[in-house]
């Protein structure tokens, strides 16, 4: 017995061994798998820049797609609710209250954002033509809605979500409460000033 006693520590010392080895080390490459990988890389780095700058320069005096915009920006805005967390509902609601301070001022109480906005030609917004019927996609005359105005309350909605899932109740009643919220608040925001134009 004295002999097996001793024996179970160092197997299991080398078993521990052993994982960590096999845990710590890289997987077997070879150097045609290593020079595919890194041209593939350098490739993928080379091509955007070449055909980006010739058409930057094509492009030049023309308006950049808004649907194209749209796609960079609902990816930016489903990326930034996904990987931004808060870590509770009062830091959220302190969050939004000031949002929502600085939206009256900067956005309703002056051009300063709005102006920003529009010469600023990047996806940090939405925009739909609000003449599509008329003039098809070339259309010129843009709605648009900023990516803060869904990422900010997007990411305290998930907060919610996350919260109702922690509950373990089969029940997302705050998710949906303040997604059906949201939802009309911001169908109305938008729908706003079509409302009171002449």
């Amino acid at each position: 017995m004295a002999e097996s006693a001793t024996e179970i520590p160092i197997n299991i010392e080398e078993a521990v061994r052993e994982t960590v080895k096999n845990v710590t080390e890289k997987p077997p490459t070879s150097i045609e798998g290593i020079a595919i990988a890194y041209l593939s890389l350098v490739i993928m780095a080379v091509l955007p820049i070449f055909f980006g700058a010739f058409r930057s320069v094509k492009y030049l005096k023309e308006q950049k797609h808004w649907i194209a915009n749209n796609l960079f920006g609902i990816a930016f805005a489903v990326n930034g609710v996904e990987l931004l967390h808060l870590n509770n509902v009062v830091t959220g609601c302190i969050l939004l209250s000031g949002l929502f301070i600085y939206d009256i001022f900067w956005v309703f109480g002056t051009n300063v954002m709005v102006t920003v906005a529009k010469s600023f030609e990047a996806p940090i917004k939405l925009v739909f033509p609000q003449d599509l019927l008329v003039n098809g996609l070339d259309a010129s005359n843009f709605a648009m809605l900023g990516l803060g105005d869904i990422v900010v309350p997007g990411i305290f909605i998930a907060l919610l979500l996350r919260f109702d899932k922690s509950l373990k109740r089969n029940s997302e009643f705050y998710f949906r409460a303040t997604f059906t919220a949201y939802s009309t608040i911001i169908a109305t925001t938008v729908d706003y000033p079509g409302l009171y134009e002449t």
